[in-house]
């Protein structure tokens, strides 16, 4: 016999409302208080309810809105993160090809270089090659 307060409430006014029908008098004036009594704490209870599930739906809503502001700024994150190793790789690429390119440049200068001081060994003749390389190598003040 497990009964909610509504349920007692509803079988109140149910059995009130019969014995309303017999009752004379003074008793009928106690059973109308009695009533209106009972259907104010109705009253009061469906308030209670709506109340209830206005602020339980609006605490679900708000859940769903931060579980979805939640996901969102991760998949942010994530986002944030492969771009951040993009940059890195690209960055490293970028330093590994410059330094490619310097080291080849550096190998046929001194190739060219070698190159035009052996056919310069013999002879006292300077070639524009030779001249040019050695102004480059020179140090400047």
């Amino acid at each position: 016999m497990d009964m909610t307060n509504r349920e007692l409430l509803e079988n109140r006014l149910a059995t009130d409302f019969e014995l309303l029908d017999n009752a004379k008098g003074e008793e009928r004036a106690k059973l109308i208080e009695d009533i209106s009594a009972l259907y104010k704490l109705k009253i009061e209870e469906d308030k209670n309810d709506l109340d209830y599930d206005d602020r339980y739906n609006k605490r679900l809503q708000e859940n769903e809105r931060l579980d979805k502001e939640c996901e969102f700024k991760k998949q942010e994150l994530e986002l944030k993160s492969k771009e951040e190793k993009n940059r890195t790789r690209v960055g490293l690429i970028t330093a590994a090809v410059t330094f490619g390119v310097a080291l080849m440049g550096n190998m046929f200068y001194s190739f060219w270089y070698h190159k035009g001081l052996k056919f310069e060994e013999t002879g006292t003749v300077a070639t524009h090659q030779t001249k040019n390389l050695e102004s480059k190598m020179v140090p400047r003040r």
